[in-house]
């Protein structure tokens, strides 16, 4: 990659200026959230839509994790404790379970 005068002139000419007024620390700190650090997207996506999709065998089966069916949740994992889990659902978290043959098979 090459770079012309025209294109790093700007940018020296601005670093001179952060420098000049806000000193190294913000410099360094600016240098390194242009080099670095990267925004990234946060998408919103319905669970409720991942039930219709078609790449689901028929027998399974996607339901929310409930207080009623933790026990489903901590047999399919095994460090799973249902007292954390009932807490986390009282707080507002959810998870999702796949069934398949009536028993828990997966969960995200």
């Amino acid at each position: 990659m090459s770079y012309s005068f025209r294109t790093i002139a700007p940018l020296a000419r601005r670093a001179f200026e952060v420098l000049r007024n806000d000193g190294v620390r913000v410099l360094v700190i600016k240098v390194i959230g242009e080099l670095l650090y990267r925004r990234i997207w946060i998408l919103e996506t319905d669970l409720w839509s991942i039930t219709s999709a078609k790449s689901l065998p028929d027998e399974v089966e996607l339901r929310w994790l409930t207080e009623d069916t933790v026990d489903d949740y901590t047999t399919l994992v095994p460090w799973g404790d249902a007292a954390v889990a009932r807490e986390r659902l009282r707080s507002g978290q959810s998870c999702l379970v796949a069934y398949a043959e009536g028993r828990a098979v997966h969960s995200r």
